[in-house]
């Protein structure tokens, strides 16, 4: 048999598999870039919180003017996390390090160091711009008799819960009116941290943390979809190393004249293995890196 001829059968023999890697690697792109786009708009739909979030709600004594809130958020041990508060309207925010912040389409969010500071500093909505002024080139908004500087226009192009929330420093809202909110931790390790901070409550003796249920967002009927999307991707998988597994036998099998002249020069059967195995990667890997460039 002349040599082109050979890598003519080469070929024909690799194309299946070229075929097949690029067909399940497509497929599987395809749906993990959904389910990731799902899980984005139903974090922006439901106002900005994953599914791991934990709810909760402070009980004690909320008259004292030495109440103090951001010490009882502000954990040592514990990093890239976020706290936030529903207050009448307007959310206060807590983070650490770097959790994942609202998408922003002008200016930037919060530092960590405004959400603790009384500095009075906002972050608006697109759909509440409207209340945003401007005077002597400076935004600004007003929010129960105080005025808040305006750094930030966040949401989405789209329709979402975010799109109507304005976020300012929790440091910046009374203590004694904040803790009247209902809030949520999210972030890394979110049932930790808030675990840490039922622990700083009881030590305080200023507040009682007492869990709350998650409320009913419009956004989480897609759950079951995107369980259903990852069932797909697991299955995908699954096939994907059946069929090469397959593959990779129909290869080796059709490999049988190859093998036997490695044996009659004398290959051991390491090396034949490592030999023919690599034959077969060759075209698999072809396929996946075809994939990729399409995707």
């Amino acid at each position: 048999m002349n040599r082109p001829h050979m890598r003519k059968e080469t070929l024909r023999s690799a194309l299946p598999m070229i075929a097949l890697f690029m067909l399940l690697t497509l497929s599987a792109g395809l749906f993990m870039s959904l389910l990731f786009k799902q899980e984005q708009l139903r974090r922006v739909g439901r106002g900005f919180y994953g599914d791991r979030a934990v709810f909760f709600s402070l009980t004690g004594d909320f008259e004292s003017d030495e109440l103090e809130l951001v010490p009882l958020l502000d954990l040592e041990t514990r990093t890239d996390y976020i706290v936030v508060a529903s207050v009448d309207g307007i959310r206060g925010v807590f983070f650490k390090g770097n959790p994942e912040t609202p998408p922003m389409l002008e200016g930037r969010f919060l530092t960590a160091e405004e959400s603790t500071g009384r500095e009075r500093i906002a972050v608006v909505g697109v759909d509440q711009w409207e209340k945003v002024t401007t005077i002597g080139g400076t935004r600004s908004l007003e929010w129960d008799g105080r005025r808040y500087e305006v750094v930030g226009k966040m949401g989405t192009p789209y329709e979402s819960s975010l799109n109507d929330l304005v976020m300012v420093g929790m440091g910046s809202i009374p203590a004694n009116q904040a803790a009247t909110g209902r809030f949520y931790v999210d972030g890394k390790n979110p049932q930790t941290v808030y675990e840490e901070i039922s622990r700083n409550g009881e030590a305080s003796h200023a507040f009682q943390v007492t869990p709350t249920a998650r409320p009913a967002e419009m956004a989480d009927a897609i759950r079951l979809n995107l369980r259903f999307g990852w069932l797909y991707v697991s299955m995908v998988t699954l096939i994907m190393m059946v069929s090469s597994s397959i593959l990779m036998v129909l290869w080796i099998r059709g490999k049988t004249r190859a093998i036997a002249i490695y044996r009659l020069v004398g290959y051991g059967g390491l090396r034949i293995c490592v030999r023919t195995l690599l034959d077969g990667m060759v075209p698999a890997a072809i396929g996946i890196f075809l994939a990729i460039l399409l995707q």
